[in-house]
């Protein structure tokens, strides 16, 4: 009696256990219920294609590999953005060796190199309006923003 009770038991936990193992899968589907794509929570997707017979002629499987976390630590501010005539950079515990601002062909337009503060104001009151990359060189990192200038 107790064999079978604990089997029973065993029986109950792993059916529990298979129930919170269940994925959702999404399934789409044409005009003609054909299936045309499964997507896959852990990122995997497949895509099927039809000939004009309805005929399945392409299975196409995606994945993501990995993807790379961005760190945005913020140690750079810029502002006002967009700006009229100047823009102010102020740094956290960095100091700016260098400040390169290029247009959008990648035209140097203005270089400056910096004694180790950690406030600028970037005097550019002679800039056309538009997008400008501005490139800021620390002590501690190279970073890039897109700014605009009014």
């Amino acid at each position: 009696m107790k064999k079978t009770h604990k089997i029973i038991t065993l029986l109950i936990l792993f059916v529990v256990a298979l129930a919170k193992a269940q994925i959702t899968v999404n399934y789409t589907y044409d005009n003609l219920n054909r299936l045309t794509q499964a997507s896959y929570p852990n990122g995997v997707g497949i895509q099927y294609t039809y000939d004009a017979l309805g005929n399945r002629t392409q299975e196409a499987k995606t994945s993501t590999l990995s993807v790379e976390e961005i760190q945005n630590n913020n140690s750079i501010k810029l502002y006002p953005n967009p700006f009229s005539d100047k823009l102010f950079i102020i740094t956290a515990n960095q100091k700016i060796k260098q400040i390169n601002l290029f247009d959008l062909s990648g035209k140097l337009v203005i270089k400056k190199e910096v004694n180790d503060v950690s406030d600028y104001q970037l005097e550019a009151s002679v800039l056309t309006s538009g997008i400008y990359i501005i490139s800021i060189l620390t002590d501690k990192s190279s970073e890039s923003y897109k700014v605009i200038k009014k």
